[in-house]
Parts: C-alpha cells; sequence; structure tokens
C-alpha cells in the first residue's frame, strides 16, 4: 500500500498488523511471475497462494468455528488494498468474501461449518456463480438459469457467465425456481455441467457454464430459495467494498510508480518532475487516490458499525462506483504520464491498467453502481432518510422548523453576519451555535459526522449564511494557541455574537503567496504600531475585531519575523473600502492601517512565531471551504431546477445529476476523514489543499450544470421559483461559486503545494 497520508488515519492495532503482514508478505511480489500466469490455469500462482492460505486469509469473513479468524471489514479491506498494490492474481476475493460468504450464511450446518472450513483450510476450492450471460441490443434480458423441482432435489438449466475461476472444484450456483433464488453446490463433474474457459483481458481465465438437466440433490442446497436473494445480494456487497480496496490499492501503487519516473526521467535537460502542467496532473491525481481512500474507508465503517442492508448497499455502491471511475482515471492518466514507455508489454503500468479495466467493470462498473447508490437512496434508503434522525438531531431539526424566519429560507444570496445576528443569537440560547467547538468551551462537541448530519438539517431549511470567522477559524485557534485570558474574552463574545471577526491576510502583493506580506508592526513600549494594507477582507465593514498578520522582524527571512495581532476594528488609523462583487453584493473589502495601535497583549503565541498559527488557521479555512454544504446545497437546487423543467426522469439529467451527487458523495466522505484527525489531535499538511481543490471545483462543476439546466431564465437576473419554498436565482449561484476555487489560496498556488510537499516533486 502506498499511502500518501499515512499520518492521518488512525487504523485499529487489529487493522494495522493485517496491513503490515499483508504489505512485507506481497513485498516480494514480481510482476514478472504475475505474467508467466496470464492465460493459463490456474490463473494464480500456486505457491503464493498456500502461502496465503497459511495466513489464514482465506477465513478473515469466517469465524472461530470454520477456522476462520473473523476480521473486521476495516482490517479485511487494508488486506485487499496491498493484494491490489501487488496486482496479486490469487482469488482471495472470490473465495474468502464470495464463497465464504455464502457458506457461511447457510442454514446447514454440513456447509455453514464443514464445507467453509475445508474452504477456509484450503481443501477445497469453490466459485460463485450468478451472472447471466451478457445482454445485447434488442435481446430480452436473460434469465440465467433455472430450476425445476424433481424428487428430493431440483434440475438446473440455463447459462452463467464471468465466473472468475475456471478451474473450481465446485460452483455455488444461483438459480431460480417459483419459490426465488436457491444458492445449489454443483460440482465441475455434473453430468449436463459443461465448462467453457475464455480469457478476460488482464489475463484471469474465466469460466461460462451451461447447465442441461444438472441435478442437484436436496444436500447440495446452500441457501433454500427463499432467503438466496438477500444472502447473494449482501454477498455481493461485501465483494464489492473488498474490490474497491484492491482498485484503490491498484490506483495508489501506479500513482506511486509514476512519481517515482517523473523523478528520474529526463527530458530537455532536466527531471519531468519539475514541469508544472505535469505536477498540477499529478496532484489531480493524487485527490482523487485520497477521494476513494475515503469512500473506501466510509464504507468499511458502515459495513463494521451496523447490519443494515440497505445502508451497506449503498456504502458499498458508493465506494465502489468512486473505485471504478477513479482506477481508470489515475492509471490512465500515469499511462500518458509515463509516456510511450507504457504502451510497451515491458512497463509493469500496463498490468495495472487491464486489472483496473477489469475490476472496474465486475460487480458493476461505475455508472451502474451511482446508479443503484442513488435509486436506493431515492426510495428512502440513505440514512436520515429512511431512519428516523437522532433524538437530539430530531429535537433541533423540529425547533429549527418552528423558530428560522421565513426571510432566512433559500436567500437568493448568503447572508451577512449582521443580517443573521438574530438567528445567531437564537442558535447560541439553544447552545448550538458552536457544533465543532469542545463543550468545555462553550460548544456542542460534535464528532465530524455529526457536524455534516447537522449541516444536512439546515440545508433542508435552505439556511445560507456568511461563514462566522470567529467560529470556524479564530475560536479553534484560540483554543490552542491563545492565553488564557484571551481565551475567557474573546471565545464568549463570539459565542453570543457580541464580537464579528473578519481575517486580515491577504494583501495587493501578497495573495496566495502569503509570506511576501508587507504590512509592518513595530513594537514601540505595550504597544505595536501597525501599517499597512489588507485586501478583499470578507465583511471588514460588518466587523468588531480583525485577527491579522504582520511583520514584526523585516530582517528575518519570509516566513519568519511574522506575528499574529488581535486589532479593534474601531482603533483610530483604520479606514475600510467595501468592494463590490460580480452579484452587486460587498463581501470583500479593503482594509487600510495607519498608525493603528494595538496592545501587545493582543498578540497571540510568541513574537516572530505567527507564520505557524497562520497555517494553522489556512488549514481550518481550507477545511470550511472545503465543507460540503456548498456543494450539497448546490445539489439540492439543481435538484430542484431538474424537478421543474420536467426532467427528473430524463436519462441525460439523471446521468449528470448521478455524477455530481457522486462527487459529493465522495468530498463528504473526505471532509469526515480529515475533520476526524483534526479532532482526534493529529496534524493536516499539505493534504489539506486536496480538500478545498476537490471542494471548490465540485462546486462549480454543479452551479455549470445548474445554469445549463435552468436555459434562459438562469440568465435573467430575478428569482424563479422552483418548488419546495425555494427561490432560485440561477445566474448569482454561478456567479457566487466562482471566486472559490481563489479564495484561501488559488487553486493553482494549493496544486503547487501539493506538488511539492506531498508529492515530493521538483
Amino acid at each position: 500500500m502506498n499511502h500518501l497520508t499515512p499520518h492521518i488515519d488512525a487504523f485499529s492495532e487489529e487493522a494495522l498488523l493485517v496491513g503490515e503482514s499483508a504489505r512485507a508478505f506481497f513485498a516480494s511480489s514480481d510482476i514478472k511471475s504475475i505474467r508467466a500466469r496470464l492465460g493459463r490455469l490456474p490463473s494464480h500462482r500456486p505457491p503464493v497462494w498456500r502461502q496465503m492460505i497459511e495466513m489464514g486469509w482465506t477465513g478473515w469473513r469466517a469465524d472461530a468455528a470454520a477456522q476462520g479468524c473473523a476480521l473486521s471489514f476495516e482490517a479485511g479491506v487494508l488486506l485487499h488494498e496491498e493484494i491490489g498494490a501487488a496486482a496479486a492474481p490469487e482469488p482471495l476475493l472470490q473465495t474468502a468474501v464470495l464463497a465464504a460468504g455464502l457458506l457461511g450464511r447457510s442454514p446447514s450446518p454440513a456447509h455453514a461449518v464443514e464445507e467453509l472450513r475445508r474452504l477456509v483450510l484450503g481443501e477445497r476450492c469453490c466459485a460463485v456463480a450468478w451472472q447471466p450471460p451478457a445482454r445485447g441490443a434488442g435481446v430480452a434480458e436473460p434469465r440465467g438459469v433455472t430450476a425445476r423441482r424433481q424428487g428430493d432435489g431440483v434440475v438446473l438449466r440455463g447459462a452463467l457467465h464471468f465466473v472468475p475461476m475456471a478451474d473450481a472444484e465446485l460452483f455455488l450456483v444461483a438459480a431460480r425456481c417459483e419459490r426465488g433464488l436457491g444458492i445449489y453446490r454443483i460440482r465441475r463433474d455434473a453430468p449436463g455441467l459443461t465448462i467453457a474457459e475464455v480469457e478476460r483481458i488482464d489475463g484471469i481465465v474465466c469460466a461460462e457454464l451451461a447447465f442441461e438437466d444438472v441435478r442437484a440433490e436436496a444436500a447440495d442446497t446452500v441457501i433454500p430459495p427463499e432467503q438466496g436473494a438477500a444472502a447473494l445480494e449482501e454477498v455481493l456487497d461485501e465483494g464489492r467494498l473488498a474490490l474497491s480496496a484492491e482498485l484503490l490499492g491498484a490506483m495508489a501503487e501506479v500513482l506511486h510508480l509514476t512519481l517515482d519516473y517523473m523523478r528520474t526521467r529526463k527530458q530537455f535537460g532536466r527531471a519531468i518532475s519539475g514541469f508544472q502542467a505535469l505536477q498540477h496532473r499529478a496532484a489531480d491525481l493524487a485527490g482523487q487516490v485520497e477521494a476513494t481512500r475515503s469512500a473506501v474507508q466510509a464504507a468499511a465503517r458502515v459495513f463494521d458499525q451496523t447490519a443494515d442492508p440497505v445502508r451497506r448497499r449503498i456504502a458499498a455502491s458508493r465506494a465502489k462506483a468512486s473505485a471504478s471511475a477513479g482506477a481508470i482515471e489515475v492509471i490512465t492518466a500515469c499511462v500518458q504520464l509515463h509516456g510511450g514507455i507504457a504502451y510497451t508489454e515491458e512497463c509493469d503500468v500496463g498490468v495495472y491498467l487491464k486489472r483496473a479495466m477489469a475490476l472496474a467493470a465486475w460487480l458493476g462498473d461505475a455508472r451502474f453502481n451511482r446508479d443503484r447508490a442513488a435509486a436506493l437512496a431515492a426510495r428512502g434508503g440513505d440514512e436520515g432518510a429512511h431512519t428516523a434522525l437522532p433524538g437530539w438531531l430530531e429535537e433541533i431539526r423540529a425547533w429549527v422548523d418552528e423558530n428560522l424566519p421565513r426571510e432566512y429560507r433559500y436567500p437568493a444570496r448568503r447572508m451577512s453576519w449582521r443580517e443573521t445576528h438574530a438567528w445567531h443569537q437564537k442558535l447560541n440560547a439553544k447552545g448550538w451555535v458552536a457544533p465543532a467547538w469542545p463543550r468545555e468551551f462553550g460548544g456542542m462537541g460534535l464528532t465530524p459526522y455529526e457536524e455534516v448530519q447537522l449541516h444536512d438539517v439546515y440545508e433542508t431549511f435552505g439556511i445560507n449564511t456568511f461563514q462566522n470567522m470567529g467560529l470556524t477559524m479564530l475560536g479553534p485557534l484560540l483554543q490552542r494557541y491563545g492565553t488564557p485570558e484571551q481565551q475567557r474574552k474573546y471565545l464568549p463574545r463570539i459565542l453570543s455574537g457580541e464580537t464579528y471577526w473578519c481575517q486580515g491576510y491577504s494583501e495587493p502583493e501578497a495573495g496566495s503567496d502569503l509570506a511576501s506580506l508587507r504590512t509592518s508592526a513595530v513594537l514601540e513600549g505595550d504597544e505595536f504600531v501597525v501599517n499597512g494594507q489588507k485586501i478583499w477582507t470578507s465583511l471588514a465593514h460588518e466587523a468588531d475585531m480583525m485577527f491579522l498578520l504582520a511583520r514584526t522582524d523585516p530582517a528575518a527571512k519570509k516566513q519568519q519575523g511574522i506575528s499574529f495581532l488581535l486589532v479593534d476594528m474601531k482603533t483610530p488609523g483604520i479606514a475600510v473600502n467595501p468592494i463590490v462583487n460580480l452579484t452587486g453584493a460587498k463581501d470583500f473589502c479593503s482594509v487600510f492601517l495607519d498608525n493603528v495601535r494595538v496592545p501587545r497583549e493582543n498578540l497571540v503565541g510568541e513574537l516572530n512565531q505567527g507564520w505557524t498559527m497562520a497555517k494553522s488557521v489556512l488549514g481550518s479555512e481550507r477545511i470550511m471551504i472545503g465543507h460540503p454544504r456548498f456543494a450539497k446545497s448546490a445539489l439540492h437546487m439543481l435538484r430542484q431546477v431538474g424537478a421543474s423543467r420536467g426532467l427528473a426522469e430524463e436519462p441525460v439529467f439523471l446521468h449528470i445529476y448521478r455524477g455530481l451527487a457522486a462527487e459529493v458523495a465522495d468530498l463528504e466522505a473526505l471532509y469526515v476523514r480529515y475533520l476526524d484527525a483534526l479532532r482526534n489531535g493529529r496534524q493536516l499538511g499539505a493534504e489539506v489543499s486536496l480538500l478545498k481543490i476537490r471542494s471548490s471545483e465540485t462546486w462549480q462543476r454543479i452551479v455549470d450544470a445548474l445554469r445549463e439546466t435552468a436555459g434562459e431564465q438562469g440568465a435573467l437576473n430575478a428569482r424563479e421559483a422552483v418548488g419546495d419554498g425555494l427561490g432560485l436565482h440561477s445566474a448569482v449561484q454561478f456567479l457566487h461559486a466562482r471566486p472559490a476555487t481563489i479564495y484561501g489560496g488559488s487553486n493553482e498556488i494549493q496544486r503547487n503545494i501539493l506538488a511539492a510537499h506531498l508529492l515530493k516533486l521538483s
């Protein structure tokens, strides 16, 4: 496994041990030995497979009664990720997940224990067969295999394809009868069974099974028809999760190989890792890897935390959609970054590309799984829709519904702090104004996922307020770096809304290059004298206080000699000039500071050590800019506009909408993962830029689709009623998202940061 951000994820001890042992095991694996088995039976390497059985991995889903070890899904995902990273052809997924999953669900002890035990110990090779032949244009939906009762057993007729283990001794066959879908054990030498071999593009030899009155005795019924469909669906979802992990491992490994290649391959007299265009492409690929990793880990948590089959189906399909699309995107892009060598047989990237092509299609490709997840959620299967909200959240939802003023619901633009001050005070009175703050500082102490749930509730009411920088940025910084006196003085006023804060970072010549700031602060006695200019200062004309960066040691290097100060906006010498933006709003300001005197007690942290805190605030800002609520709100608007145009079931619109919804789901998983790391005391570095890039660009893609869907109405400078109390100004929404890729550090600069500090490209 090539994990770009190993410091973020806190895995259980069991999962870490499994991952480390698998990584060590496959370290000696080589692509040459894999190529030697291409197109042959068995498609795997028998010595390697025997060692994997001895490691106990074939029993990771089986319990102790069957000699298994019953690992968590968290650990199983890390195991399969290493298999994907090694491009290992060994049939662990087919055996330990699919076959073992069906046998373990059998109501018959002969199958659930004895047959499963033989599989775990490697005494029996068993494959699951359930897929009918592919349907061609104009061909009716194939029925697969039917089961007709005959005496104590059944007779099977039909065909099943895409069975990855053509040399299996036993097949667990899904066959349909009038009572449902049963699972039956069929030996490969059973009379009437014909096995044809078909080679996949990645060299794995699959089987096509034809059944001509193949008899299965009563003892061969693994799962009776009344239970078979549900059991098969559950097992396939576990397979989708494991397969997603293998695709993740493959894409992460290929990116790792490509980054190494970029550092050594020279063109025009220097390594191609120094070309900015290639650096930016690599940064985007890293973002896709991290988004897929987040989706897979989120799905594993769902599987470990609940047995609810609907929630598992949605989680599995979301992970598989992300991994299928992501693996193809990343690996094909890595072919491009390698150049012509990647199109030759000798380059290992080709093995991964062909494997990704096969695995991305198996168990449903990206589109199938996006549609499946969306359909399940639309039927009320998504969490928060098909189940009652947690008690605390239902209390908030009901209270907001009763108390939120009409003018705050679905406003045409983001409302400022002053406009929503009364609402802020109401939330504070309930103790709900600071979801992410620890309880000891007056916050709600919510987990990252609970915070996302809360914002989902707010979204249903169309609450759209400007980011409160005291709550999201300064408050967390003071909790970490502020003195007890600063915490006592400022934190309660942030919560109450008595004090609103603006951020004094950017300057005319120091935007994304923040370390080049020139605002000075000279210490005279017990005061700093501040001179300079800040620009793009959000809502400075409404703010009571500003937290700013100023250079306190002009002789120090760029990122040294900077201090972090708290400034009262009523101090003499401060002039604020609002800037009108493209929507006609005055969100931004220029702030001029002329001999502004700031008490030394307003210095946060140590003198000349402000850059450390600056990075902390920037990280918090990029986390908040990366919050999925902006994209989710726009997605809600897109759905409403589509419905108002009669497009809700139109295939092209559905395809676009579901693709964007899948991006938002991945974004949410990435956000929760990063925020969880912060809450648990782990530090985020350059990788937070991944979140900022993906969030802002996802938001922009959604409002692009919104503008196109709105048509000519979307070009009017007017609101449109589109249902559910939503009055939408499509043009303003489109314009409103434009600066998202600029503020908080432009996305181009973020890609530079990622290339230099995360990917080590130069």
